[in-house]
């Protein structure tokens, strides 16, 4: 309630607290002097008198009190409303303080993933275009780059080569593979999931991996990941020329994804050198 509106409430009920009293105190020392007029009458028609001016006493006093306890209902009521006002005001201000702090977090947090991607993909490229390594090295250090930056626990990948009529995939870089570096790995290209995927150019998410498909091995055992994602990678003629295999314990995002696909542009100019 405006101040504005405060005034005129306790104006009114200043008014009627006034105008009151000052009919209650007119009428009762007009009933004296009428009543003292009437002191040279019979006591007869005194008694009479007396009673005709009770009832009209007894009504005013109670329009009176009703008239106070009705401004007191009113005061109780306004500082109810101006409670409530109030109250309300609160809820808003912290309802849109929360709204404006979580849609700034969100920002935050939404700015964060842009500049680390950002910065991800900067890495990959620098890898990609430097002359000074070997294609070998690049591979790995992709691959590497990869899986820690989606928190993969194990990465492969594959190139497709042909002897013959036969197309296979084999194993030229790795992260947290569970062979020694002095062996290799192929599949012919319809040959388990990786097969598959290389023959069909597909990309492959599993969310559950069956067990002992795949294992990680550390100091305290070995357990198999809950997701595998399998992509291959496509020449312009859309013919498989190699397929990266990531393992996680977590489900691997579409915003990591997204990542990932945008990286392979890179990937490929290696291979293609």
């Amino acid at each position: 309630m405006s101040r504005l509106s405060r005034n005129i409430s306790y104006i009114t009920i200043l008014s009627y607290l006034t105008i009151g009293t000052f009919t209650a105190y007119l009428f009762f020392d007009l009933s004296s002097v009428f009543i003292e007029q009437l002191q040279s009458l019979g006591l007869e028609d005194r008694q009479k008198v007396d009673q005709i001016l009770k009832t009209p006493l007894i009504l005013i006093a109670f329009v009176f009190m009703l008239g106070l306890f009705s401004i007191i209902l009113l005061l109780f009521n306004q500082n109810n409303k101006n409670t409530l006002v109030q109250q309300v005001k609160t809820v808003t201000y912290n309802t849109k303080k929360d709204t404006k702090s979580k849609i700034e977090e969100s920002e935050s947090i939404k700015n964060e993933k842009t500049q680390r991607k950002k910065e991800f993909l900067d890495k990959i490229k620098g890898i990609s275009t430097n002359e000074n390594k070997k294609i070998e090295d690049k591979l790995s250090e992709i691959l590497s780059l990869t899986c820690k930056e989606i928190s993969a626990v194990q990465g492969a990948l594959y190139l497709a080569k042909q002897n013959e009529n036969i197309r296979y995939l084999e194993l030229a870089a790795s992260f947290a593979f569970s062979i020694p570096e002095s062996q290799t790995l192929t599949y012919e290209f319809g040959e388990g999931l990786t097969g598959q995927a290389a023959k069909e150019g597909k990309k492959f998410n599993l969310k559950n991996v069956p067990e002992g498909y795949l294992k990680v091995i550390s100091g305290l055992g070995e357990t198999t990941p809950q997701n595998l994602l399998i992509i291959p990678l496509l020449a312009e003629n859309n013919s498989t020329i190699a397929c990266l295999e990531l393992a996680s314990f977590k489900e691997i995002s579409e915003n990591e994804e997204s990542i990932i696909k945008e990286s392979l542009p890179a990937l490929l100019k290696v291979l293609n050198k």
